[in-house]
């Protein structure tokens, strides 16, 4: 895995938005055997959005949304989800030789995020490696990553996080009403923390820099070089931008039919947010969504009519769910034990069918990691 070889450096300071995706592509593909390892560092010039590829822009983002608030919308080669990317964040981007670094994926993200990790503690904030590619405090994500094969080379990419504009993010996603954008809203306030939000003020760019490179300086064991992007380079760069401009590259997938009953995204590695739409055998429909935490919800709210009798034992009932597993059983006879204890009626329906309207989260999205 290691090599004799210089780690070249390269400082490409503010970058449009375009730019600051098709550089680590094009690196990759313009890759060929006398090219070098390189680590970039830059900042996005401009707010925009950025999907991943196997997403759909249709029923991924609010289009609408986009275009009124000015926010170019950029597909990138890599998987994960959709995430809102402005000039305060600072991206860092490898592209290597394949064998220069760990083959097993986990592997990878683990040596790729131990500069992160200590850059962060050297600026003051207590950071933890999260499995699989995270980067957290206290239970906050801080750092996300990804990582590919592209081109010619392996790709790991991350960033180190000054600021968010919360709202923004919120803003561009497709979600299937206000309830469950209050809920998501709600979840990135308490799940995603940033550099200013941690240390009560914004690091200077300068110094973030310069304590990242010597962290991957000591954990690639090899002499980092500063130096630029080769003529080659920088046309695939131009090329890659041009690809990612078009909108047969945007928009692959074709526009959904009809709306999805179901809605489910990632706050981080252990938090999603998700949406059940639901109708009993009695016809009446149960509308909820829920914050799942690991394998327990961590909050939820009925968004619909539904009625309780008294009334206001159904904020108490949502409160009791809170970090029940989440399965149909412990759900089902957590309802039975509250129906029974508080002497509540809702309607023609029974404890079950709560059970039953929630777990449908759970059996439409098999690859969630609740729902091994």
């Amino acid at each position: 895995m290691k090599s004799e070889q210089k780690v070249r450096w390269i400082d490409a300071g503010e970058v449009p938005a375009l730019q600051s995706q098709a550089i680590y592509h094009a690196l990759a593909y313009a890759r060929n055997d006398q090219s070098p390892d390189t680590v970039v560092i830059l900042r996005p010039g401009q707010p925009y959005v950025c999907l991943g590829y196997h997403q759909n822009a249709h029923t991924e983002l609010n289009l609408d949304a986009c275009e009124k608030a000015g926010l170019p919308v950029i597909r990138r080669e890599t998987g994960g989800g959709t995430v809102f990317i402005d000039n305060m964040q600072l991206f860092v981007q490898w592209v290597f030789a394949p064998e220069h670094l760990p083959r097993r994926a986990d592997t990878r993200f683990q040596y790729f995020i131990h500069p992160l990790v200590e850059a962060h503690r050297r600026l003051g904030v207590r950071a933890q490696f999260h499995p699989p590619n995270d980067v957290h405090v206290k239970g906050r994500k801080l750092v996300g990553t990804g990582a590919g094969s592209i081109g010619n080379a392996e790709v790991v990419t991350g960033n180190f996080l000054l600021a968010f504009d919360y709202s923004a993010m919120v803003s561009i996603l497709h979600v299937p009403g206000a309830c469950f954008r209050e809920m998501f809203a709600e979840s990135l306030q308490i799940y995603l923390s940033t550099l200013s939000k941690e240390l009560g003020k914004t690091p200077a760019i300068g110094e973030i820099k310069r304590l990242y490179l010597e962290e991957c300086e000591k954990c690639l064991q090899r002499p980092m070089e500063q130096g630029e992007f080769t003529a080659e380079e920088k046309r695939w760069i131009d090329s890659i931008a041009e690809r990612f401009q078009s909108k047969e590259w945007l928009f692959q997938q074709p526009q959904a039919v009809k709306e999805q009953a179901q809605r489910l995204v990632k706050v981080h590695a252990d938090v999603w947010v998700g949406q059940c739409n639901w109708k009993a055998p009695t016809g009446e429909e149960l509308t909820a969504v829920l914050r799942l935490k690991g394998k327990r919800i961590d909050a939820i709210r009925f968004c619909n009519s539904v009625r309780m009798t008294p009334s206001y034992k159904l904020e108490a009932f949502e409160k009791m769910l809170k970090h029940i597993p989440f399965d149909l059983r412990s759900i089902e006879q957590a309802a039975e034990m509250f129906f029974e204890l508080h002497d509540v009626r809702s309607d023609n329906l029974v404890p079950k069918d709560f059970a039953r309207a929630l777990v449908t989260l759970k059996n439409h999205n098999v690859a969630a990691p609740f729902a091994n």
